[in-house]
């Protein structure tokens, strides 16, 4: 989670290319259930950094990868 953390540091300087680096590091335990909350998060975090730099299709391609459910 320390990857995610500092991505989001960077993310608050408002340097988001940064962040979406340590953010592309996250675990390989992501993707299995194993840890499904943190690859959640570091999910949202990207989106949201997309959002910020109006990359709103990207932003919601993470949005729906971290979302529970993939429908409506």
């Amino acid at each position: 989670m320390s990857l995610n953390n500092t991505g989001l540091v960077y993310d608050t300087l408002g340097e988001g290319q940064k962040a979406l680096g340590y953010y592309g590091k996250r675990s390989p335990s992501y993707g299995r259930s194993v840890n499904r909350f943190g690859e959640a998060a570091t999910l949202t975090n990207i989106g949201s950094v997309y959002d910020r730099l109006d990359e709103k299709q990207k932003a919601l391609d993470y949005y729906e990868q971290a979302s529970p459910s993939s429908g409506p």
